[in-house]
């Protein structure tokens, strides 16, 4: 599990992030809500660097589309949950399903960004987890425009564009 993971390469680092973002995107674009996006939930072969998304027993089909997709009650992990989930003794609020899921792709990628040692080649990674971690839920990109906002910064080390030399593929299993 990515939870148990130290000391990551920056090229792995960068790789890992993209096909995260590659593999929330596609089940969005397929009609699912994760509701439970974090470490713990994202498993990576080191010897293929291949990453897979695991348990989807809290996620949901979104019908219609963002903003079609409002669910009134908490899911998630604590401490992995977008601002507008609420916490379980709270009063229930309603949220975007596919919105709070951006949120918690950000924090995921944010948590990958501070997996090994510093670098400025992963500075790209830094600004596209503090674009999906925006506090208003309304400003949250759609997982389709990060995903091109991230190819046309790259996720290779050796690029000038860090997500650039990434392959797109489907990871969500």
């Amino acid at each position: 599990m990515l939870s148990d993971l130290f000391d990551l390469e920056v090229d792995l680092r960068l790789s890992l992030a993209r096909q995260f973002i590659d593999g929330v995107t596609f089940m969005h674009e397929h009609g699912v809500a994760h509701l439970d996006l974090n470490p713990s939930n994202v498993v990576v072969d080191l010897k293929t660097q291949l990453l897979r998304i695991i348990d989807f027993s809290l996620s949901i089909r979104v019908y219609g589309g963002e903003d079609a997709d409002m669910i009134g009650y908490f899911v998630g992990t604590l401490g992995w949950t977008a601002p507008e989930v609420g916490k379980p003794d709270r009063q229930p609020r309603r949220f975007s399903a596919t919105r709070a899921d951006v949120w918690a792709c950000g924090k995921v990628v944010k948590d990958l960004w501070g997996r090994g040692m510093p670098s400025p080649l992963l500075d790209p990674l830094r600004d596209v987890a503090q674009m999906l971690l925006a506090e208003n839920p309304r400003s949250t990109p759609r997982m389709r425009d990060v995903c091109l906002a991230a190819s046309n910064t790259g996720t290779d080390a050796s690029s000038s564009a860090p997500f650039a030399n990434q392959p797109i593929r489907a990871t969500a299993s």
